[in-house]
């Protein structure tokens, strides 16, 4: 079934960089941040696995934690 224009979902690139908080190189996979038509946002990162920080944060069922550089929470 095909969506109508109002109903489609569309993500805006908000800032992308490279592990290390430099710039990101084209065609790179890099940590992102994107804003959704929905009122979300996704982050794309690394994702955590270390049980002692896993249990810090508590997680709720169905949650994932990713780690990003601190750049990508700035302006780009």
């Amino acid at each position: 079934m095909a969506m109508n224009s109002e109903n489609e979902k569309k993500i805006v690139l908000i800032n992308r960089v490279s592990h290390n908080g430099d710039p990101c190189p084209d065609g790179a996979d890099c940590p992102a941040q994107w804003q959704t038509n929905w009122g979300r946002r996704i982050t794309v990162g690394t994702p955590v696995t270390d049980p002692e920080v896993l249990a810090m944060l508590r997680l709720a069922p169905g949650e994932i934690a990713v780690e990003t550089p601190d750049a990508l929470h700035e302006a780009p």
